[in-house]
């Protein structure tokens, strides 16, 4: 996936580089941060699919089992083909399962 923005000056670059190309953040330090995982949540809900997708991708990435949940939520109500696609391919690197949570119980 390209195509991501630098979380500190906003603007777009191509591939997974350690520091921003255009403000030289240090993007292996955000990566780590706490805050990471928070934001990542928070973006699943971004109203562009493509932001969505990359922040469950990264989720799936980052590995923190505290996403699972959020990601099934986002899962049951996810109407685009390729973010549903996405959602199931980041439970799956988390060794969760890609069934959806239905409110029954």
């Amino acid at each position: 996936m390209s195509g991501l923005c630098c979380p500190v000056c906003c603007k777009d670059f191509d591939g997974y580089p350690a520091w921003c190309p255009h403000c030289s953040a240090d993007l292996q330090e955000f990566w780590k941060s706490a805050d990471l995982l928070e934001e990542l949540i928070a973006a699943l809900n971004h109203p562009n699919a493509s932001r969505a997708m990359q922040a469950a991708w990264l989720l799936g990435k980052v590995g923190d089992q505290r996403a699972v949940e959020p990601l099934k939520c986002l899962l049951v109500r996810a109407r685009d083909a390729h973010l549903t696609r996405a959602v199931k391919v980041a439970l799956h690197c988390l060794g969760a399962s890609v069934e959806p949570q239905t409110g029954v119980g």
